[in-house]
């Protein structure tokens, strides 16, 4: 609990103070340094959920996650430019079109079967009030 609470306050409010004070003071450097950070943290989140289920029980799992993310938010060792650089960057920039393609695909299957949910509740509804009012003609209410 208590490394989860630290992980919260460093991962999270300190970069978001950061964040706050490098778009109060237009400060580009600093902007650009919180969303790298930004950036690397939205992709060790995404593990970080993936491996919460599968390696919980790892010895110290929840301290090395503490050290990651202080390795990442740390100015001296710049650990979010590293991994952004080496690793983030090259793979984005390798994938973009298949990202992109993929992105479209899921928004246009989500929005077809959001417009299919959303008709089939209105169809649902109109049935309900058919058979309730139905149900009242026949009480003479």
């Amino acid at each position: 609990m208590v490394s989860r609470m630290l992980a919260l306050l460093i991962g999270i409010l300190y970069p978001a103070y950061g964040s706050y004070r490098a778009l109060k003071y237009s400060k580009y450097d600093e902007i650009k340094q919180w969303l790298i950070y930004w950036v690397v943290f939205a992709v060790f989140t995404f593990f970080e959920t993936v491996t919460d289920f599968a390696v919980p029980w790892f010895p110290f799992y929840r301290e090395i996650k503490l050290l990651i993310i202080l390795w990442l938010v740390s100015p001296g060792t710049d650990g979010s430019s590293v991994l952004y650089g080496q690793i983030i960057l090259p793979t984005l920039e390798e994938n973009e079109g298949k990202i992109l393609d993929f992105a479209i695909k899921t928004r246009n299957k989500f929005y077809k079967h959001a417009v299919q949910i959303f008709w089939r509740i209105c169809s649902n509804v109109k049935n309900m009030c058919n058979y309730y009012s139905e149900m009242m003609v026949g009480l003479k209410i």
